[in-house]
């Protein structure tokens, strides 16, 4: 291929050349940002798309200038995050896309999308994939809306996101307890979604090693709708229904949203107290750790004052002057018993 026709056909033959000479790139390319900065500013050049949010999902987080130099490109639609090198193997080795699921529907026809009837805005989707699980590398559910006249997509995460997030907290050793029992030192359980739902992170791995996997789900997604951030959203979603739509089947839906959102409130204000109370006791425990280890400190400086860390100058003249006052004292004392027997005897 000749130079142009690399450059036209070929990614990193834009990357390499971008790099050698910014000048050749679209729009403004400055590399003053670091290694991933630049690697994420040369790939969006090269691409001619957004790419940022490809690399998010593998763990580089563009600066301010990225993220604006990224802006002026069309923002990439396609899940690029679930290629692996595996899926471009198998690709090379059957001679492209041939063989492959790409481009073809793989919803089966049991596949179905209804609205809750009892819950506002509450939509239960059910998924048959008719294609081989072991080529599937993942998916992905992704909402469109319209902000300033240009749409936006939206990606939810799955279920499995939630529950990876719940079990990761443990335990600490803080001097209580003992530290081969777990169970006897102070947790970690109680942050984020863990609040939310009241869920511990130890009873979410106890379920899941029970089996009950598909039961922690339903139990966090239950407990997630009736939080009470979930909670005063379906009220306002409700109220905002009915302002669209003055009807008496809309005041009667609203009126049972807001009385079944004020029953439920009561329960999920009960769950948050327990947490902020046992919150509470811990960090009541930290703070006597806290006490007890500046005490420690504060031993540990003196002691190491005293002996290690001694003005050898300092100790010196210390030594000197307690030498005259020890010398001093002495001849005190022979002053004061200048009297002996031997003037008896005279």
């Amino acid at each position: 291929d000749s130079y142009q026709e690399q450059q036209e056909n070929l990614f990193y033959a834009r990357v390499d050349s971008y790099s050698r000479n910014t000048s050749l790139a679209p729009g403004n390319l400055n590399l003053n940002g670091g290694s991933d900065q630049n690697i994420m500013r040369l790939a969006c050049a090269a691409a001619g798309r957004n790419l940022t949010e490809f690399f998010m999902r593998w763990g580089l987080v563009p600066d301010q200038e990225t993220s604006s130099y990224a802006g002026q490109f069309p923002k990439e639609e396609r899940a690029l995050y679930y290629l692996t090198d595996d899926a471009r193997v198998y690709e090379i080795e059957r001679g492209g896309t041939q063989g492959t699921i790409r481009g073809d529907n793989v919803i089966g026809s049991s596949s179905s999308v209804s609205v809750s009837e009892s819950v506002a805005n509450e939509v239960n989707l059910t998924i048959e994939c008719t294609a081989n699980p072991d080529v599937i590398l993942g998916y992905e559910i992704a909402r469109y809306c319209y902000e300033d006249g240009e749409s936006v997509r939206q990606v939810i995460d799955d279920i499995d996101s939630v529950v990876k997030a719940m079990t990761e907290q443990g335990v600490m050793d803080l001097g209580y307890g003992y530290i081969g029992d777990r169970d006897s030192l102070i947790d970690t359980y109680t942050g984020g979604l863990n609040v939310l739902t009241g869920i511990t992170s130890k009873t979410a791995r106890d379920m899941i090693s029970l089996g009950k996997t598909d039961d922690l789900k339903a139990l966090i997604q239950e407990r997630m709708n009736g939080s009470a951030i979930a909670l005063t959203g379906q009220a306002a979603f409700a109220v905002q229904d009915y302002i669209d739509n003055p009807t008496q089947d809309g005041l009667n839906t609203m009126n049972k949203v807001l009385g079944d959102t004020l029953s439920e409130i009561d329960a999920s204000s009960i769950r948050l107290g327990t947490i902020y109370e046992e919150l509470g006791i811990k960090y009541s425990r930290l703070d006597d750790t806290h006490t007890r280890l500046l005490s420690v400190q504060d031993s540990l400086t003196e002691a190491y004052a005293d002996k290690l860390g001694a003005d050898p100058y300092e100790a010196i003249m210390e030594m000197v002057s307690n030498q005259y006052s020890y010398n001093a004292a002495l001849q005190v004392g022979t002053k004061l018993m200048e009297t002996s027997l031997f003037d008896f005897m005279r």
